[in-house]
């Protein structure tokens, strides 16, 4: 895992967190230390995932990124099958987007089925949202992102992608970090969170 993010709801139907990873290839979630990590969870992650709601995993590879940088908000939609997520056309009109502010960069995401969607035991049922394949649209900011929403959806709904508001879900950043920064991160352990709530 060379990448992460962490994002909260802002609005739409999609989980309330998102967390996005990035990975030098899918077989890390087969390796023996993730694997360590998901059979023995420390006492925080055992006593939280029991509680776990509306979680879901989308484990994919990135079929192309169009634009960059990292925005402070990202419009997240979830597609089926019925969307060719490698069709020429819809990368085209997915990179006119950022043509217009308040666009910065769209990833298209394709699910890999080889891999679980929830690798452990879960306090509830998984959301039912499509889940072959995720389309990722970083804006500079959440407000200049609601500006755009009519031009966005329309743009989504020519580029191929049917009923995009079913799933469209705008979250703020909070979070990110790299694996070059690690050894640079303070920690917070239970004990620090539960005293911080109690303040």
């Amino acid at each position: 895992m060379i990448g992460a993010r962490r994002y909260r709801r802002v609005d739409g139907p999609l989980p309330e967190y998102l967390t996005l990873y990035d990975l030098r290839d899918t077989g890390v979630l087969e390796s023996a230390p993730y694997r360590r990590l998901l059979d023995n969870p420390t006492d925080w992650s055992a006593s939280m995932r029991p509680h776990f709601r509306g979680f879901m995993r989308l484990c994919g590879r990135l079929i192309a990124s169009h634009g960059g940088g990292l925005g402070g908000a990202v419009a997240a939609l979830m597609v089926d099958d019925a969307v060719d997520l490698e069709d020429r056309q819809l990368h085209a009109a997915l990179a006119r987007l950022l043509t217009r502010p308040p666009f910065i960069a769209v990833h298209v995401i394709q699910r890999d089925a080889g891999v679980p969607d929830v690798p452990f035991r879960i306090g509830g049922e998984a959301p039912n949202f499509p889940r072959d394949g995720a389309i990722l649209i970083e804006s500079y900011g959440e407000d200049a992102l609601f500006e755009a929403m009519a031009g966005l959806l329309a743009a989504l709904s020519d580029a191929g992608v049917p009923a995009p508001e079913k799933t469209l879900t705008v979250y703020r950043l909070a979070h990110a970090l790299s694996s070059d920064t690690l050894d640079r991160m303070v920690m917070l352990h239970r004990s620090d969170f539960l005293q911080s709530g109690e303040q």
